[in-house]
């Protein structure tokens, strides 16, 4: 069995929307790397996701079902919530 060719799938401009997206797309059997523009931890400014090739149409499908709203987005980015919330 032959090692896989890794495939950019997204590149992200902060570590937490980079480890947002590797657990969603390692829960769905998706393996990833990422590689960063730094060595330490929480100081890459990008973030390249990357994906098996043969995996790389599963994880575009994955990746179109996770649409963040605003108020996610915003929550992510600062930790915390926006004044808009229902419910």
């Amino acid at each position: 069995m032959s090692a896989p060719t890794w495939h950019l799938l997204v590149t992200v401009y902060d570590t937490i929307s980079a480890q947002l997206l590797t657990d969603r797309l390692n829960g769905e059997g998706v393996p990833t790397r990422v590689r960063s523009d730094s060595e330490l931890l929480g100081m890459a400014r990008t973030c390249q996701i990357l994906v098996p090739e043969d995996l790389l149409h599963r994880a575009r499908c994955v990746l179109s079902f996770e649409q963040f709203s605003e108020n996610e987005l915003s929550y992510l980015a600062t930790g915390r919530l926006g004044t808009d919330r229902t419910g």
